[in-house]
């Protein structure tokens, strides 16, 4: 199959990815990864030397693609409330799916690598938690709030309901459930203020 070096690449790591999401850290093999870009096994070792290398940039791409969408949020011109919303939305819907076949494997069987992640995801759950500060000396979000433990729980309970098991259990959609629980976690922290704001800017 033609194509430059880079786009040959990208069309690896691409179906890396989407063989990475299917069957998890454990499940990838360049049999697999090659089998879906449609690629001989030679064409994918030219590309990347190894299957370490490979499953780096694989991760690295992945996470960059995540990274990338939560810094998009961060940047964008909504309220610092709203940005909590949104936020809310992106996590409980994409964290569980990543958490469960990625980030706990790749914690397990490459501590390196995982250090390297860990330290990117936890610089942008920093500046959440720094949206909920703000949130709460402009009177949006309650006091007695505590950030820390409201983010935790928030993971947890993502990482525990929106799984096959949790949706077999409620019998709904992962969309959904996600949604369900955004709302939980956004509404319940909200004071009159907070909510009388939401409700202005959805007015609009």
């Amino acid at each position: 199959m033609k194509g430059t070096h880079a786009e040959m690449k990208e069309r690896i790591l691409s179906a890396g990815r989407d063989v990475l999401l299917d069957h998890g850290y454990k499940g990838v093999t360049t049999d697999a990864i090659a089998k879906r870009a449609r690629v001989s096994k030679k064409t994918l070792y030219d590309a990347f030397p190894s299957k370490d290398i490979l499953m780096e940039e694989i991760l690295t791409s992945l996470l960059k693609w995540s990274m990338d969408r939560w810094d998009e949020i961060l940047s964008g011109p909504e309220g610092a409330i709203d940005k909590v919303r949104i936020l809310l939305s992106f996590m409980t819907e994409h964290l569980p799916q990543l958490q469960e076949r990625i980030f706990s494997q790749v914690e397990e069987f490459d501590p390196v690598l995982w250090s390297r992640i860990d330290a990117l995801r936890s610089a942008r759950l920093k500046r959440m938690k720094e949206l909920i500060v703000e949130t709460q000396e402009k009177g949006f979000v309650r006091s007695d709030l505590d950030p820390d433990l409201w983010l935790a729980f928030l993971i947890a309970i993502a990482n525990t309901v929106v799984n096959p098991k949790g949706l077999m259990t409620a019998r709904t959609s992962s969309r959904k459930l996600a949604s369900t629980i955004g709302i939980v976690f956004y509404e319940g922290i909200l004071t009159e203020k907070g909510r009388a704001a939401v409700a202005q800017e959805e007015e609009k």
